[in-house]
């Protein structure tokens, strides 16, 4: 028996589509290409807190809300 996948609605259908409205992370090599800047630098720059990133693990990830902020604004030092 094979199941009509035609109509995509139902509870099942929202519970799998809960969070469709969330932006993945951007791994380093994305976030750099939109920064400009080198993936190295922005490695260093992640682990020195002088960006917001997410850490898991090893590996680091960024927010595109934060990355457009930083391509649209720049950085922001604290004097």
């Amino acid at each position: 028996m094979t199941r009509d996948h035609s109509e995509a609605t139902g509870p099942d259908f929202e519970k799998t589509n809960a969070h469709a409205d969330i932006e993945p992370l951007m791994l380093v090599e994305e976030a750099a290409a939109i920064l400009r800047v080198a993936p190295d630098w922005l490695y260093r720059a992640a682990r020195a807190d002088r960006i917001p990133s997410v850490r898991m693990g090893r590996n680091v990830r960024f927010r595109p809300e934060d990355i457009r902020e930083l391509r649209d604004h720049g950085l922001a030092f604290d004097e």
